[in-house]
């Protein structure tokens, strides 16, 4: 009898084994068959997301990343840009009692007050170019583009001011670098596709305004891999929509909500810390200890890697699964060179996460 049990328990033992095996191998020619590979691409407004979009149809689809309607359109957010982004610092001066020149106030009354606030223009504005030179080096405008991010004054608009005999030519066609600085908020769900490698990626850009965050359950099935994608330079930012809250700490709430997800136990998450380039310089000016919601930084008030690996620690401590790793890459997405190697390392951790399904 015993002999009987033992060889039933071997038998037993044996199918067992067989059978995960068997599991393993049809794991394995799953991913080896997977060609499709879906990624989310999140963060608050102003994160820079769109930006590593645009970057990435730059870096994948070289001899042709825009078309010609998307230029187009891109030269009408541009414009948009430069005037909305004015009256954002005009109505900020008015808003702090300060008092523009005479001639810059006369200004403003004959032509920008012809001019919605929110237009909508496929040519330049119908302004004189000398007369929005002289409004933008007027001191008291100057006076709060150095707070721009306080009073959530556009980080692109010097930008412009420095370029607008070119960008206010009638037949002003924007570049790449035009391209990558303009900005316009993320609306809805934005599909791209990427052949990389041999591999297909479909990634889903989706809105980071808070009213637009509700759509995004409607992208969690399937999903891969998601990019969170914080701005380092929001640490004193306040969002766009609610000028009484810090950009940088509504992205670490929504990072919580994300990373400890029931729906992404499995999904691989990679950080991106954006626009590295601007924090570079803003830290000089703008410590992190002087912001409320990061004075117990402890560093030097102007070392930047300090005050980058504190923020870093600060996303990565939200983390409450230990098994889960988190990937962080510092980035400036208006860096091609940049943005082109550490997209090389992470389409080897998508593939080396789906990898590791296999010993799940």
């Amino acid at each position: 009898m015993g002999c009987c049990l033992s060889t039933s328990s071997n038998s037993s033992h044996t199918i067992t084994e067989k059978t995960k095996e068997i599991d393993t191998m049809l794991k394995r020619d799953f991913l080896k068959d997977r060609k499709t590979y879906k990624i989310l691409l999140l963060g608050a407004g102003e994160s820079g997301k769109s930006t590593i979009i645009k970057q990435m149809k730059v870096i994948y689809h070289s001899k042709k990343p825009f078309t010609l309607s998307e230029v187009m359109m891109y030269r009408q957010q541009i414009y948009s840009n430069t005037i909305n982004g004015l009256w954002i610092a005009i109505d900020c001066a008015y808003e702090q009692s300060l008092s523009l020149l005479p001639q810059n106030e006369e200004f403003i009354d004959e032509f920008l007050e012809t001019i919605p606030k929110l237009f909508d223009y496929t040519t330049p504005p119908p302004v004189p170019i000398s007369g929005l030179k002289d409004l933008w080096s007027d001191a008291s405008i100057q006076r709060v583009f150095k707070d721009a991010h306080g009073f959530a004054i556009p980080e692109n608009l010097s930008y412009w001011f420095d370029n607008l005999d070119r960008v206010m030519f009638r037949d002003y066609i924007p570049n790449v670098d035009d391209i990558l600085t303009c900005r316009a908020k993320s609306i809805g769900i934005s599909e791209n596709n990427f052949h990389i490698g041999g591999y297909d990626y479909r990634i889903f850009d989706v809105g980071g305004q808070r009213s637009e965050r509700k759509k995004w359950i409607h992208c969690f099935e399937g999903v891969t891999t998601i990019i969170f994608v914080i701005a380092l330079s929001s640490y004193d930012q306040a969002l766009e929509e609610d000028l009484e809250s810090n950009q940088m700490q509504e992205s670490l709430l929504l990072f919580d909500s994300i990373c400890n997800s029931r729906w992404f136990i499995r999904t691989s998450l990679i950080v991106f810390l954006n626009k590295n380039d601007i924090f570079k310089e803003q830290i000089k000016n703008k410590p992190l200890r002087e912001v409320e919601y990061f004075n117990d930084y402890q560093g030097k008030n102007e070392d930047v890697d300090a005050s980058r690996h504190y923020l870093k620690q600060r996303v990565l401590s939200l983390n409450k699964n230990r098994d889960k790793e988190i990937y962080v890459h510092t980035t400036n997405a208006k860096d091609t060179k940049n943005l082109s190697r550490i997209l090389v390392s992470v389409t080897d951790i998508i593939l080396k996460e789906n990898l590791n399904l296999l010993m799940i």
